[in-house]
C-alpha cells in the first residue's frame, strides 16, 4: 500500500506543479503583452496600404510630421496604369491581418494610423485595422464590415439603394440585355470592381452591350488586380455631374475641401473624356443642395475617413473612401484654404485636433482644372508640357499630373485610358478662366482626337 501512496502523491506534486508552470507561462504571456504594448518605441510611424495615385502624396505630409511612412503593398505586382517610388517609404508585403499586423506592432516604432493609399489597398486597410485592434492597439479609421460596399460597386448600389441611378448586377448576358432594353439605349456597362474609369462604356444597342463585355476581364483578374464577379447595366443620367471631397469623422462629422463640377464629352464606343472640372463656390445652390445626399451616402456605408463621392443629377455614381484622384488634392490645396493631404494624416493622427474644422472650404480665387484625358482610346497628338505651357496664355498653369513608368512620363497612345495631364488655371478674373478654358477646348477639338 505505500508505494501506491507514494505514486498518488507524486501524481498530485506533478499535477501542481503542471498546475503552477502554467499559471506561470499565463503570467509571463500577460506581462510580455502589457510590457510590448507600453515599452518605449523610438519615433511613430503611419502606414499608408498601397500608396498609389493620390496616395503617394501622403509621403511628404508625414514626413514633416517628422514621422516614418511605411507602404504596406497589398499585391506582389502593381495595378495597372500605377507607380510606385519606394524612395523615403518602408516597405512591408501586406501577408493577412493577422501576421501583417503582428509584424507592424513588433517594430520598434509606434504604430499610429493606417490610412488607405489607392483603392487596390482599401479592402486590405480595412481588415488589418480590425487584425491591429484584435491584438489590442487601438486605431483610427474604416472597420471591414462594410469594406466590399466601399470597393464593390454591385455592393455599394444595394447599400445605397434609393440614392443610385436604376441598374442591375448580373453575370448573364441575357439578363443584363434585357434590362438594358427595359431602360432603352443607350445605358451605361461598367464591372463590379475596377476602378478610375477602366472599361466603363456608354452603349447604344444590344451588339455595343456585348463588346464590352467581351472587352472586359470578366472572371479574370483586373487591372486592380481583382476579378470581377457581375457586371453593371445602369441608366444614364443626364444632368450636372459633381465631385464632393472631403474627409469623414468617426461621429458622423463631414469636412468638405473641394466640390468639383464635371464637364465631359462622350464619343460612340468610348468611355466619357473628362473636358474641364471647375472648383465650385460651396455657398452655390446647386452645392448645399446635394450634401445632406453625400452626407447620408457616407452614413450609410459607414465610411471614416477622406471620400470622393461623384453625382450625376443627385444620384451618386461612385464612393471612393481615399483622396480623389487626378490631381485634384493638389488642385484644392492651391484654391482653396483646405489641404486634403494634411486634413487627411491629421484626421486619422490626431482627429481631434482638426474635429473643429468649419464644415465648408473658402476658394482662394477663381480656379479651375483642365483634364487633358485621353479616356476611352482617344489619341492625344501634343507634346505634354512645353505645348501646354504655349498654349496658355491667360491665367497660370501650375500643376501638371502625369502616369509615370519607371521615372518618364507616359505619352498617350490610342490604347490608353488614364488622364495624362491636369492643368490648374489660376485667373485674376472668371472671364480670364473661361477664356483660357474655351482656347484649350478649341485646340483640343483640333488636335486631341485622332479616332
Amino acid at each position: 500500500m505505500v508505494p501506491v501512496a507514494q505514486g498518488a502523491m507524486k501524481f498530485k506534486l506533478l499535477k501542481s506543479l503542471s498546475i503552477s508552470v502554467l499559471i506561470g507561462l499565463m503570467f509571463v504571456a500577460s506581462v510580455s503583452h502589457a510590457m510590448d504594448q507600453c515599452r518605449p518605441r523610438f519615433g511613430q510611424m503611419v502606414v499608408v496600404v498601397d500608396p498609389y495615385g493620390s496616395g503617394r502624396l501622403l509621403k511628404n505630409e508625414i514626413l514633416d510630421r517628422s514621422m516614418i511612412p511605411v507602404a504596406v503593398l497589398s499585391h506582389s505586382q502593381l495595378p495597372s496604369g500605377y507607380s510606385f517610388n519606394p524612395d523615403g517609404w518602408r516597405v512591408i508585403p501586406y501577408r493577412n491581418s493577422q501576421e501583417t499586423s503582428a509584424e507592424l506592432l513588433n517594430s520598434p516604432l509606434n504604430l499610429v494610423a493606417v490610412i488607405d493609399g489607392a483603392d487596390s489597398g482599401t479592402v486590405k486597410a480595412a481588415l488589418l485595422r480590425d487584425g491591429l485592434r484584435a491584438r489590442g492597439w487601438p486605431i483610427y479609421g474604416n472597420t471591414s464590415r462594410l469594406a466590399w460596399a466601399r470597393r464593390d460597386k454591385s455592393v455599394m448600389a444595394e447599400i445605397l439603394h434609393g440614392l443610385v441611378p436604376r441598374q442591375i448586377s448580373s453575370a448573364n448576358v441575357d439578363e443584363l440585355l434585357r434590362f438594358a432594353r427595359y431602360l432603352k439605349y443607350p445605358v451605361i456597362v461598367k464591372p463590379n470592381r475596377n476602378a478610375g474609369g477602366t472599361h466603363i462604356q456608354r452603349c447604344y444597342s444590344d451588339e455595343e452591350v456585348i463588346s464590352a463585355i467581351q472587352k472586359m476581364r470578366f472572371g479574370e483578374m483586373n487591372e486592380m488586380l481583382e476579378i470581377d464577379t457581375q457586371i453593371i447595366v445602369q441608366e444614364v443620367v443626364k444632368g450636372d455631374e459633381l465631385a464632393f471631397n472631403g474627409f469623414r469623422f468617426a461621429d458622423g462629422k463631414v469636412v468638405f475641401t473641394g466640390v468639383w463640377k464635371y464637364e465631359r464629352e462622350y464619343r460612340p464606343g468610348t468611355a466619357s473624356i473628362y473636358v474641364a472640372d471647375r472648383l465650385l463656390d460651396p455657398n452655390q445652390k446647386m452645392v448645399s443642395n446635394l450634401a445632406p445626399t453625400v452626407k447620408q451616402s457616407l452614413q450609410r456605408l459607414e465610411l471614416v475617413g477622406p471620400f470622393h463621392l461623384e453625382l450625376i443629377h443627385g444620384k451618386v455614381i461612385d464612393v471612393g473612401a481615399r483622396l480623389s484622384g487626378g490631381g485634384l488634392p493638389i488642385l484644392e490645396r492651391a484654391g482653396t484654404d483646405r489641404d486634403p493631404v494634411a486634413l487627411t494624416v491629421s484626421g486619422y493622427v490626431d482627429p481631434l485636433a482638426v474635429h473643429e474644422l468649419g464644415e465648408w472650404y473658402s476658394l482662394k480665387e477663381e480656379v479651375a482644372a483642365v483634364f487633358i484625358s485621353s479616356h476611352g482610346g482617344a489619341r492625344a497628338s501634343y507634346r505634354l508640357r512645353g505645348e501646354l505651357e504655349k498654349l496658355v496664355e491667360v491665367g497660370d498653369v501650375v500643376q501638371y499630373e502625369f502616369h509615370y513608368e519607371d521615372g518618364a512620363p507616359l505619352m498617350p497612345t490610342v490604347d490608353s485610358d488614364s488622364t495624362v495631364a491636369t492643368v490648374l488655371i489660376r485667373a485674376r478674373t472668371e472671364a480670364e478662366r473661361e477664356a483660357t478654358i474655351a482656347k484649350i477646348l478649341r485646340w483640343r477639338d483640333l488636335k486631341q482626337f485622332e479616332r
